[in-house]
């Protein structure tokens, strides 16, 4: 199940760039005298600029748009996807300051509650991140060195380096269970978890935040994947499409960018095949009609 699918169901119309802004983001970036300032979202996997700002001459700059709730933005130099972007929670004043030269890692951020939680979240899984970089170190000169007792004990390392992240990202969305960032880290950061956390942080949500934008994202991608457990767990085989490039998922012209539908397959899934004139609405629909000609095959 691929990242992009959590973000096709919600599709917000908002008008940006009027009078009365009630989101704000303001600040300097040092060394920037002249280009254009983009604030995004993301909308149906894509990047959408709300507001932009054209820039000469100062390295101050102030953009702002209508939001109806609480959501991620992105502030960029560029509209290019590959662009650097400053990533932040949105509020109704946001102050950043970083530098022309690492403008996406110089960035100091000055926001509301949800942009707090979201930071307090990232500093701690530093200390997940760096341990499962070390490891991978360590087994690539094990793997080197052709030591396959190593290898194999760095994995399990490994592992359960993974498994304890996972913990403490699903538990700190249930701890935080008020705010739009425990949705949006299940879907953004636990795409991939078993489909029961995902539920289990579904299921503690308050009303107002299962219905925000990251809530209504969660539940849709969790009723998927239980529908997908259950046609396994009945050794039902799927007929998945797959991509071979961004191009095919989303139009344009992104043929450079390798993707794929399917990042954690497994043979014993199905089978799963590249068609171009295929897409999400015929993937689903294969997904359901296949266990069918499955059963009258046999």
């Amino acid at each position: 199940m691929k990242k992009s699918l959590l973000f096709v169901s919600v599709v917000l119309l908002i008008t940006c760039s009027q009078i009365n802004k009630k989101m704000i983001v303001n600040g300097t970036i040092k060394g920037l005298q002249k280009g254009t300032i983009y604030l995004q979202h993301v909308e149906d996997t894509k990047y959408v600029t709300l507001d932009s700002l054209i820039i000469n001459s100062t390295e101050s700059f102030e953009l702002g748009c209508n939001l109806e709730e609480a959501e991620m933005l992105f502030l960029s130099l560029s509209e290019d996807i590959n662009a650097d972007r400053i990533s932040f929670f949105s509020s109704e004043e946001t102050k950043i300051n970083t530098t022309l030269k690492r403008f996406k890692f110089d960035a100091e951020i000055e926001g509301g509650v949800q942009q707090e939680l979201l930071e307090s979240y990232y500093k701690n899984m530093t200390r997940f991140n760096n341990q499962k970089l070390d490891l991978i170190k360590d087994k690539i000169i094990a793997q080197k060195e052709s030591d396959q007792e190593l290898v194999k004990g760095i994995q399990s390392k490994l592992d359960n380096a993974l498994k304890r992240s996972y913990l403490y990202s699903i538990n700190f969305a249930i701890n935080n269970k008020n705010s739009e960032v425990a949705p949006y880290l299940a879907v953004a950061e636990l795409y991939d978890a078993n489909v029961k956390y995902l539920d289990t942080i579904n299921s503690v949500l308050q009303e107002n935040i299962a219905n925000s934008k990251y809530g209504i994202i969660l539940d849709a991608h969790e009723s998927q994947g239980f529908a997908i457990e259950e046609a396994l767990s009945c050794n039902v085989p799927l007929l998945v499409w797959n991509v071979s490039s961004m191009s095919q998922e989303e139009g344009g012209n992104y043929q450079h960018i390798p993707a794929t539908s399917i990042p954690y397959w497994d043979k014993r899934c199905g089978e799963n095949f590249y068609q171009p004139w295929f897409g999400t609405f015929n993937e689903i629909i294969l997904i359901w009609i296949f266990p069918f000609i499955f059963k009258i095959s046999q």
